[in-house]
């Protein structure tokens, strides 16, 4: 019934300046089994508007925006938090 995630990653930034992130998320309150399937559900929303994904297989690296996950956290009472260490851009940006 809960679940919990902690992704802390660290490196160079497109700089070569050193740069880390840490994002979490905690997921209680009988919601943790909704945490997998909540790409989806963003992405069938986005598909309910018109959007259509690329034809084959493909990495879905970066496919969806942690931002677009907020209205279903909020929703379901899912906190999460994000903190950066060193110059920009983030981490997306740099892959």
């Amino acid at each position: 019934d809960r679940g919990a995630m902690i992704v802390e990653a660290s490196g160079a930034d497109i700089g070569g300046e050193r740069a880390s992130a840490r994002w979490t998320l905690d997921a209680t309150g009988n919601v943790g089994p909704y945490v997998p399937v909540l790409a989806a559900a963003v992405l069938i929303k986005r598909m309910a508007g018109g959007w259509r994904p690329e034809q084959g297989a493909y990495p879905c690296s970066g496919l969806i925006a942690l931002d677009e996950f907020g209205p279903l956290f909020e929703r379901l009472g899912i906190v999460h938090s994000a903190t950066s260490a060193g110059k920009r851009p983030t981490l997306r940006e740099a892959a």
